[in-house]
C-alpha cells in the first residue's frame, strides 16, 4: 500500500494539541517543568516520557483482562520532522527522570551494571533475553527506531519483532541452549523511541509489517508542520533540568528491582 493509497483511505491527518489542564497534576507538573526549557510541543514531552514512568512501575502494578495480567509497559513513538521537532530533546529530558539511578549503575561492575540498568539501546535478541531474565523491567530507548526495525529484517534476526510482540502481552518465556537455560518472568518491556513520518509510511507499505501486531501496540504522537518563527532559538542551558526533574520525579515509584510488594490493581 503507497503513501497516496493510504491518503485515500484514511484523509490528512489533522494534528490535536494537547490540553495540558486536562491532565492529572504530575504529568502537568512534568511537560510545564520542560517547557521552561524547551519549544517541544506538550504532546511530544508527555509521549516521550510515558515509558520512563512505565519502567519505574515495571510489573509491580498490574491489572487483570479476564485471567491475563496487564502491566504498565508502554511502547510510544513521536515522529516529526528532523531537527525542529525536538524530538530527541523530548527523550533526552524524559530519561532524565531516571538518570540517578543510571548513573549509579555506571560505576557498577558489569554483572551488576547488567542486573541494575533499565535503559537498553543496541541490543540483540539474544542478549535481550538475558538482560530480561535477569530483570523483565526495561525500556528500549531508539532515538531513530528505523534502524532497530531495519535490524529486525535482517535473516540472522528472524522472529525478533514476534517475540518482541509478545513480550507487550507479558508472555513468559523460557530460552535454552546447550550452556544455559534462562527464564523471563512476568516481563515489563517499554519502548521509547522516534522518527520521521516520511520513514514511517515507507516501513509500513510492507503488509507484514501492517499485519503484525508490533507497530499497533505503538502510541503515536505525529507533529507535521512546525512553525520555524515559533521556534526558540536561544541557547538553553539545560543541566539544572537533569536536578529538577528526578528531585521532582511526580511518579511517586522509586526504582525497585526486586519482585516484593507488587499490587494488584483491580
Amino acid at each position: 500500500m503507497s503513501h497516496s493509497d493510504l491518503m485515500d483511505v484514511f484523509g490528512m491527518y489533522t494534528p490535536t494539541e494537547l490540553c495540558i489542564d486536562k491532565l492529572c497534576p504530575s504529568m502537568q507538573q512534568y511537560v510545564k517543568t520542560c517547557m521552561q526549557y524547551t519549544d517541544a510541543k506538550p504532546g511530544f514531552l508527555l509521549t516521550a516520557w510515558l515509558p520512563f514512568v512505565a519502567v519505574n512501575i515495571s510489573n509491580k502494578a498490574y491489572m487483570y483482562n479476564n485471567s491475563s495480567k496487564i502491566y504498565a509497559n508502554i511502547w510510544s513513538c513521536i515522529i516529526g520532522p528532523s531537527s525542529v521537532s525536538r524530538k530527541s530533546t523530548s527523550l533526552t529530558y524524559a530519561s532524565y527522570t531516571i538518570k540517578p539511578h543510571e548513573a549509579e549503575m555506571l560505576n557498577k561492575p558489569v554483572k551488576e551494571y547488567e542486573q541494575g540498568t533499565l535503559v537498553l539501546n543496541g541490543t540483540t535478541l539474544s542478549k535481550l533475553m538475558t538482560y530480561l531474565s535477569m530483570n523483565p523491567g526495561r525500556v528500549f530507548l531508539h532515538h531513530e527506531i528505523s534502524s532497530w526495525l531495519n535490524e529486525m529484517n535482517k535473516p540472522y534476526n528472524a522472529g525478533y519483532r514476534q517475540i518482541i510482540t509478545e513480550l507487550f502481552d507479558g508472555v513468559n518465556r523460557t530460552i535454552s541452549n546447550r550452556d544455559r537455560t534462562e527464564k523471563i518472568v512476568e516481563p515489563s518491556l517499554s519502548i521509547a523511541s522516534a522518527t520521521t513520518e516520511g520513514w514511517l509510511f515507507r516501513y509500513l507499505t510492507d503488509s507484514v509489517d501492517q499485519m503484525s501486531g508490533f507497530m499497533q501496540r505503538m502510541l503515536f504522537y505525529v507533529v507535521k508542520n512546525v512553525d520555524l518563527n515559533s521556534l526558540k532559538l536561544d541557547n538553553i542551558d539545560g543541566r539544572d533540568l537533569a536536578v529538577k526533574l528526578p528531585e521532582k520525579n511526580p511518579t511517586g515509584f522509586s526504582v525497585r528491582l526486586n519482585q516484593s510488594g507488587r499490587t494488584n490493581v483491580k
